[in-house]
């Protein structure tokens, strides 16, 4: 999608697709195949998918004629109120530290024991910005901050529903971290990377995106607590 835009006069450009996990860990937020709606935007910083994702928000709460989401004994209230976090000012609060000073397994660690039980008692949508830059292969960094990317995701009711980023436009810092993350992955990278796509970066301009999981999605505003339930009676 990405080489489509950089190669055309595109402002926009969007797909819904079948997904498939490599992992096969399964439970009731995660399955091995799902539906995602991705797309792409000109002009824009990751700080736009706030906007795109409440309106999305408010939308479904109207089709649904349903404000208050619940999710085991979580909730969140669709409205005009969201909560911004950054993971840089959580950790320095928590830790006394920056997160340019953090272990990437030590951060994961930090992440699921102290920001996942804390965003989940958030009763309205949550936004969680300043992430570290071994998080994202894609994103831009920060320029003020480089130990950071322009990379932000949506927590609703303590299920993580958005996914999103600047696009990063240096194509040497994409080959580079596409080599590291293949490393990292044992992958052979000389077979896996698009190198066209690394020359096509610089292209981009200034874009934004996100990938948000429909599942995940529908399940809230179904008050589904299962994602395998709506086909649970067929296996």
């Amino acid at each position: 999608m990405k080489k489509i835009l950089a190669g055309s006069d595109l402002k926009k450009i969007f797909q819904i697709a079948r997904v498939f996990r490599k992992e096969s860990f399964i439970d009731e937020l995660h399955n091995i195949e799902f539906e995602l709606v991705e797309f792409y935007m000109r002009g824009e910083n990751y700080l736009k998918l706030i906007e795109l994702s409440m309106d999305l928000l408010k939308f479904l709460s109207i089709v649904y004629e349903k404000k208050e989401l619940t999710y085991r004994g979580k909730k969140a209230i669709i409205g005009d109120s969201y909560e911004v976090i950054s993971l840089e000012e959580f950790i320095k609060k928590s830790k006394n530290k920056s997160l340019k000073d953090i272990r990437e397994d030590d951060f994961w660690l930090f992440f699921v024991e102290e920001v996942e039980p804390f965003i989940s008692s958030i009763d309205i949508p949550v936004f969680i910005i300043d992430w570290p830059d071994f998080s994202s292969v894609m994103a831009k960094e920060r320029e003020d901050k480089p130990w950071l990317v322009e990379r932000i995701e949506l927590f609703l009711a303590g299920v993580e529903l958005m996914n999103g980023n600047t696009e990063n436009t240096d194509p040497e810092r994409q080959l580079s971290k596409m080599m590291k993350e293949a490393k990292k992955r044992d992958i052979d990278y000389e077979k896996h990377i698009d190198r066209d796509f690394v020359k096509l970066v610089a292209k981009l301009g200034l874009t934004t995106g996100s990938a948000i999981g429909l599942d995940r999605l529908f399940m809230l505003f179904q008050g589904i607590e299962d994602i395998h339930a709506p086909y649970r009676h067929l296996i």
